[in-house]
């Protein structure tokens, strides 16, 4: 299935979902942006999004967590699928891979309008095809909440890829964002 099909696909299931959303979250940098929505059914959490960089390429994702909050620490551990459509000199760099991974929270009890998130997501080369090798993906912010259902942050993001054809690792997306997310 080509990148454009996968996307479209997500398109119509983000537009299906957004009624029931219970996370909306996204960023922009100079060079790439990022939207996400997550439908949680206690403990799960079904998250769906894309990620267009201006001098890499596109991706998307779909995975599901398990969600453990006991405030003042969060946790999320789950399954995530990615497909990379990479716009390098070198011909064919696209693929998908599925990675396990997750979050971690935590809130400052004494200032808890501000917290730490970070996240990480590894795709060994046991599960990922075409032409991508491994990819790894992390994510660190500070989180400030204007509101209880609304937070601000401040983050760095990166996105890595192994090609089958390439000696050198792709940084497809890695950049200092501003961002929000919203909790329904």
């Amino acid at each position: 299935m080509s990148f454009k099909k996968t996307l479209c696909c997500l398109a119509l299931s983000t537009v299906c979902i957004t009624a029931n959303a219970s996370t909306a979250s996204g960023y922009l940098s100079d060079d790439s942006a990022q939207f996400r929505l997550g439908l949680s059914l206690d403990p799960f959490v079904f998250e769906g999004g894309a990620v267009y960089s201006s001098d890499g390429g596109q991706s998307a994702f779909g995975g599901v967590l398990i969600e453990s909050k006991a405030e003042p620490i969060e946790i999320g551990l789950g399954v995530r699928a990615r497909v990379v459509d990479a716009e390098l000199e070198e011909g064919d760099d696209s693929g998908y891979s599925v990675g396990f991974g997750g979050y971690y929270r935590f809130i400052f009890p004494l200032a808890n309008r501000f917290s730490i998130y970070l996240s990480a997501y590894y795709y060994p080369e046991l599960l990922s095809y075409e032409n991508v090798l491994r990819q790894h993906e992390t994510h660190a912010r500070l989180e400030y909440f204007a509101t209880e259902n609304i937070s601000v942050y401040l983050g760095y993001g990166l996105n890595a890829i192994d090609y089958k054809n390439r000696e050198d690792t792709v940084r497809l997306n890695e950049n200092v964002n501003i961002g929000f997310a919203a909790y329904f």
